[in-house]
């Protein structure tokens, strides 16, 4: 199994296709009549994560290579019931089925079951992550992509890199990508590495993760066939906001890292593809709170359990609105200790497992 730098995947690929739903260039559709509105900003993050840091920085690479291994086995070991996990939430008049994802899948990946099927066919509106489709969207996602992502005037890339090695090494990468090197270093690392790995590590060849074959941009598509109303549970700028939170200095030294590796994501990617395709919700909900997962605790906190906290007064809305919703978030957010399933249950509420 190839194994990422010390959870650099987690905030890479697995939050790309796990939990955040923003990024990648996506076929315009229609903007919907529903939108239940944006969550607060994230705010800033008071821990530093030193725990989890100093955990990952203490062992070897082989030790730590060794512990994400035996750590995959136990996930790989412990079995769901054969379809990914949905749940269903009820009241007099109103439903909301709660589905989890993946933003970006193998074409040949089989994840639909007639549970799956019925629930979607019976709702009369689609709920995502977030908007990336309307023209509207797509403008705003330049905007925040220059907010967030590029430096100011006057500053560069290289105000942070000490080590000629890394700056040949970014050079070798524009060389290799075809990227002019001066436009490199107006780029902010967490932005650049994004941009790197879609260009490495998705859409390689007709096998490879492709976004277009992601669960929501297919449940977009038959939603937009069957009439069903679309609406979001986030906005953009929540998603982006979260993105650059990490140092300036982890951020380099992940850039820097990814450049150099020979190995990519993939691999690991399929694990947690093959425990979500199998319903394994304890599986996932083992890899995604482990320490040596974690990039650190602040960024997870902001990632997963504080959207999640923001998303229940959202699905309490939808509770409100005679008939169905279906809502379609990344997987990761249905799994673990700081679950939307477990929040729902501490709200007095009852997800049913379907």
């Amino acid at each position: 199994m190839n194994i990422f730098r010390r959870a650099s995947w987690f905030t890479g690929l697995a939050a790309a296709c796990l939990v955040a739903g923003c990024g990648g260039e996506q076929t315009p559709i229609p903007s919907p009549p529903l939108a239940l509105g944006g969550t607060p900003e994230v705010a800033a993050l008071a821990s530093t994560g030193e725990e989890t840091a100093s955990l990952q920085i203490a062992m070897t690479d082989e030790a730590y290579a060794e512990a994400i291994e035996a750590l995959f086995a136990e996930a790989e070991a412990m079995k769901g019931p054969g379809e990914p996990a949905l749940w269903k939430v009820s009241d007099y008049d109103s439903t909301v089925y709660l589905f989890g994802t993946v933003h970006a899948l193998r074409p040949q990946t089989e994840w639909r079951t007639p549970h799956i099927d019925a629930a979607f066919e019976a709702a009369d509106r689609l709920i995502v992550e977030v908007d990336i489709h309307s023209h509207g969207a797509q403008q705003e996602m330049i905007r925040l992509w220059r907010h967030y992502g590029l430096f100011a005037h006057g500053y560069s890339l290289l105000d942070y890199i000490n080590d000629d090695a890394d700056v040949e090494t970014l050079k070798a990468a524009a060389t290799r990508l075809g990227l002019p090197y001066q436009w490199l270093l107006r780029v902010k690392p967490w932005l650049l590495k994004s941009i790197l790995s879609g260009e490495t590590e998705y859409e390689a060849d007709a096998n490879a993760f492709q976004r277009a074959s992601g669960v929501e941009e297919v449940l977009l598509v038959d939603a937009l066939r069957a009439g069903k109303t679309l609406g979001y549970i986030e906005s953009l700028d929540d998603q982006m906001s979260i993105l650059p939170s990490a140092s300036m200095a982890d951020q380099v030294a992940d850039l820097i890292d990814s450049l150099r590796r020979e190995t990519t994501g993939p691999d690991l990617l399929d694990v947690l593809v093959d425990e979500w395709v199998d319903g394994d919700v304890d599986g996932l909900g083992l890899i995604i709170s482990d320490p040596l997962i974690q990039m650190d605790k602040p960024f997870y906190d902001a990632l997963l359990r504080r959207r999640n906290e923001n998303w229940i007064p959202k699905i309490k809305i939808m509770l409100n609105i005679p008939g169905t919703s279906f809502v379609a978030v990344g997987a990761a957010h249905l799994a673990g200790p700081d679950s939307l399933i477990g929040m729902l249950e501490a709200q007095g509420l009852t997800p049913i497992r379907q």
